[in-house]
């Protein structure tokens, strides 16, 4: 836990950021660092008004570090807690980019989408039509659509980018989808289908089926890339075998959000390696290793 700051504490450690002595300065940085989130705003406005570069770099980096331990503390916390809702863990990786991103006009937008769903929709319904009403609100009256593999980019593979411009690739739009659906309790989950993250729509409520995937009752899938279009094993199985891809059991049963979460982490330092932002990429690496429950590696 952090501790309440101390405004002149904080503004007499901001004094000394230019000491050149590395020794002093790696004490007044971790003790900035041991302040927390509550005091970025300050060093945000301190790095405004400093033109000396050297200090500049310095507070970038504490601001970085404070903002990256604060994600990896909240990544921790939503994993513990079942990785229950999806669309907070993905809107976690864009603060990990961007730690000044108000996401709450972004939930609200969900939110509102979530209302207008519910309102077409009612209990006497049939899986398939509940289906036909998310992909008419979602895709036809929010005008959300998909972005051709050579559009897909670092500068729209965030869900906050999906939200604002309304576009985004198979990983993105299939998690604002399944958001949606699970925030109105229907019993949609993830598939991990390499290249082509799709849905499963359950017979039942899929709890104890994640445990044993073999056993799980798929009514049918859902892909929301292409308009939220209903398919069937048959068409995995053509799929698997167009890509000459390995038919391993996990492509065809759901998956937990907590993998969900992963699978768009791997995408996110893919592209951040392929941006050449190396050390974001590393360290999206550990949160992928949070995420696995596993020691972190670099790859």
């Amino acid at each position: 836990m952090t501790e309440k700051p101390d405004t002149n504490e904080l503004n007499a450690l901001l004094r000394l950021m230019d000491d050149p002595d590395e020794t002093i300065y790696q004490r007044i940085r971790q003790r900035i660092i041991d302040l927390g989130t509550e005091v970025i705003p300050q060093l945000e406005h301190a790095w405004e008004n400093t033109f000396d570069e050297f200090s500049r770099s310095r507070l970038e980096e504490i601001i970085h570090t404070i903002n990256f331990r604060h994600i990896k503390s909240q990544i921790t916390l939503w994993k513990l807690n079942g990785g229950e809702d999806i669309i907070e863990g993905a809107l976690l990786l864009s603060k990990f980019r961007y730690p000044s991103l108000d996401i709450a006009p972004l939930i609200r937008e969900m939110g509102n989408i979530a209302q207008d769903i519910w309102l077409e929709m009612n209990d006497r319904m049939s899986p398939l039509d509940k289906v036909r009403v998310i992909n008419h609100i979602f895709f036809d009256v929010h005008e959300y659509k998909g972005l051709k593999a050579q559009q897909l980019s670092l500068g729209n593979a965030f869900l906050h980018q999906t939200i604002q411009i309304k576009r985004g690739g198979p990983t993105t739009l299939g998690i604002l989808y399944l958001g949606l659906a699970q925030s109105l309790n229907l019993p949609i989950y993830g598939l991990d289908l390499p290249m082509n993250f799709s849905l499963t729509w359950l017979e039942a409520d899929p709890g104890h089926f994640l445990a044993e995937p073999e056993k799980d009752p798929v009514l049918f899938y859902i892909n929301p890339f292409f308009k939220g279009v209903v398919f069937t094993r048959r068409e995995i199985d053509k799929f698997i075998k167009e890509n000459n891809l390995d038919p391993k059991p996990h492509f065809y049963h759901p998956c937990s959000n907590i993998a969900v979460l992963v699978r768009l982490a791997e995408e996110l330092r893919f592209l951040l390696n392929q941006d050449d932002q190396v050390s974001l990429a590393e360290e999206m690496g550990e949160i992928i290793a949070i995420l696995r429950g596993t020691t972190f590696q670099e790859s």
